[in-house]
């Protein structure tokens, strides 16, 4: 687990005690390398005709199922779940 941990912080707590809190950032060891920045799509995707008709159908199903959670809001089936 070491390698996939980071951000190591050894703090005080907000209680009188004589320990010390450690907190550290532990990543999934199958997740995918991103890098530092924010995850962008490459600009010439947006002249691909497939894919944006694909991207606006998708937002248009979720607006739609978003939508119905109006009347029949469960645990299982609300806006945060849908999104």
């Amino acid at each position: 687990m070491i390698p996939h941990s980071k951000d190591w912080e050894i703090d005080s707590t907000g209680i009188e005690t004589d320990h010390q809190m450690v907190s550290v950032r532990i990543s999934d060891a199958q997740m995918p390398y991103v890098g530092k920045g924010r995850l962008t799509m490459p600009h010439f995707l947006l002249k691909d005709h497939k894919l944006t008709t694909q991207v606006k159908r998708m937002g248009q199903k979720l607006q739609q199922d978003i939508d119905s959670c109006r009347d029949s809001r469960t645990e299982e089936h609300n806006p945060q779940i849908v999104y």
